[in-house]
């Protein structure tokens, strides 16, 4: 099951490849007079959302129920943490936190994770990844879908085992990619949102519990580098609930190589970034910190 909600997030996040800028000089243009702009411009709707300044300018932020999330605050771009903007490769969107935040405003229903979804039956986990992908000759990438294994619900259920269930996709996409295995600013960049819940199956004698854990998750890309369509599986590590306090996972840096199918992942390493040949073997914890405290989400 996909929540609507988060099914517009991710389709609008993924055609985010332009750069939000700063304003243009000589305008007296100010975050807080876009961000008023764009909430009252949305009312009753939610997502991630941008307001043309002018032409290849646009202002993006993050609107729920029509209004600026209240209890996650976002990255101002006034006095964001520039150190970690400017080393960050190229393979990756720097606004990446903003994304992130409007997407748990979303999961969470913009109140506390405290507890959230504890309650719920699916077991549900807010995952989020981004990255880039290449292709020497040239192509458009169509589609993408995250899927996870299913156990059976038994004999008598009518919930058979499925070993690529989809928990969010996501087609009819047009995210170009330059002829070239350089990665720089035209590099094809995606970022993807996605709430993962079991099944609640059962049969006429047992209902089974949700499993903690999500396993033999990948990330499947639909392209047509080099003019054949085709579809490029990823294995992604297993998810295990009890890992995530907040139960939000995030994996970062993913270059794809869609000529050859290779993969690696960009890393953090001090206040710059390496490149390795394989990819983490876990998903990491975004530590939203808030979770014990009265302010708003921010992270760390």
């Amino acid at each position: 099951m996909v929540f609507y909600s988060i099914y517009i997030i991710a389709q609008i996040i993924i055609f985010v490849n332009q750069v939000n800028a700063n304003p243009a000089p000589n305008k007296p243009l100010t975050h807080e007079i876009f961000q008023k702009e764009i909430a009252s411009s949305h009312k009753n709707k939610s997502g991630y959302v941008c307001k043309k300044v002018e032409v290849g300018l646009d202002y993006c932020n993050c609107v729920y129920n029509g209004q600026l999330p209240k209890n996650f605050k976002f990255p101002n771009p006034d006095s964001a943490d520039f150190t970690k903007i400017v080393t960050m490769p190229v393979c990756g969107n720097p606004f990446f936190d903003n994304m992130k935040l409007c997407s748990f405003a979303h999961f969470f229903n913009d109140t506390y994770p405290t507890n959230a979804h504890k309650e719920s039956k699916h077991n549900p986990m807010f995952v989020i990844l981004d990255g880039c992908a290449t292709c020497s000759k040239g192509g458009k990438i169509t589609g993408l879908s995250l899927t996870h294994f299913e156990a059976s619900g038994g004999f008598f259920s009518k919930c058979s085992e499925e070993h690529e269930y989809t928990a969010i996709r996501v087609g009819d996409l047009g995210i170009k990619m330059p002829a070239s295995k350089d990665i720089d600013l035209h590099t094809a960049k995606i970022t993807l949102p996605a709430i993962m819940q079991h099944r609640q199956c059962g049969n006429i004698f047992n209902i089974y519990e949700a499993s903690n854990k999500y396993e033999e998750m990948k990330l499947h890309i639909e392209h047509n580098c080099g003019g054949t369509k085709t579809t490029m599986k990823i294995n992604l590590p297993t998810v295990d609930i009890n890992d995530f306090k907040d139960r939000v996972a995030e994996l970062r840096g993913l270059l794809i190589n869609l000529d050859d199918g290779t993969l690696k992942q960009y890393t953090r390493k001090g206040n710059s970034f390496q490149l390795n040949n394989t990819i983490a073997g876990k998903w990491m914890d975004p530590k939203l910190k808030c979770s014990t405290s009265s302010s708003a989400c921010v992270l760390n």
